[in-house]
This record gives C-alpha cells, structure tokens and sequence, in this order.
C-alpha cells in the first residue's frame, strides 16, 4: 500500500510518454524514399508534375479499365461457349484454350505493371 502518487506540476515534462517509448520513431519513415526531403516545399508540389512516371501510371490506368472490360467478355463467352459444348469434342478444346489464354493475358498485365512500376512482378511457381 505504499503506493504514492504525485500530481503532476505545470512545466513539469520529465513525466510525459515520448512516441519513441510506444515504439513510433521518426527515422523510420515510409515515406523517406518515396518523398525525399531534400528539394524543398516546392518540389514535393511539382516533382510529381514533372515527372515521367505520373504520366506512365495515369496511360496505364486509363488502359486497364478497357482491357478489363475485353478480358471479362472475353471470359464470360469462352466459358458460356465451352460448358455449352462440354459434350462434344470442341468443347473441353476451348476451355483449355482459355485457360491458357487466359493464364498468358495474366503474364501480359504483370509484365505492364511491373514496367509502369518499376519492379518486376514474377509468375508464381508450379507445384508439382
């Protein structure tokens, strides 16, 4: 029961919980790489504008929303064609090719993203 507790005085800052003492530093920022401080107030607004990868991004967005509109229709009538005509020979022949087509249009928006991001995007491996 010794406990003692003492009310803290104005000024008094010896007592107050530091962000380093939750585990939060600022060193470690995420956004050192990405948003370097070393160009001022003015380059954090037109660095973004001036630069070639805002452009790549922005075409590569404007890009994907048709082409994923071709892959849907695309799948949706592989697959409607495919299981219609499960019973005769052409059937399993185009779900396969979709499947492989599909599988390869997968490897083409990879090899996009990674160039329009500037990290290569790698096919999973195959177990066997």
């Amino acid at each position: 029961m010794g406990v003692s507790a003492r009310m803290p005085q104005q000024g008094d800052v010896t007592n107050r919980e530091s962000p380093e003492s939750f585990g939060m530093s600022y060193t470690n920022s995420p956004f050192k790489t990405s948003y370097p401080s070393n160009r001022g107030p003015t380059g954090h607004v037109l660095k973004p504008v001036v630069d070639y990868r805002t452009y790549l991004r922005a075409g590569h967005m404007l890009l994907t929303f048709p082409l994923g509109i071709g892959y849907i229709i695309f799948i949706t009538i592989t697959l409607a064609l495919g299981g219609a005509m499960i019973w005769t020979a052409v059937g399993p022949v185009v779900l396969i090719a979709a499947l492989f087509i599909s599988r390869w249009l997968g490897d083409l928006e990879a090899l996009t993203t990674g160039y329009v991001n500037g990290t290569p995007i790698k096919r999973p491996p195959v177990e066997a």
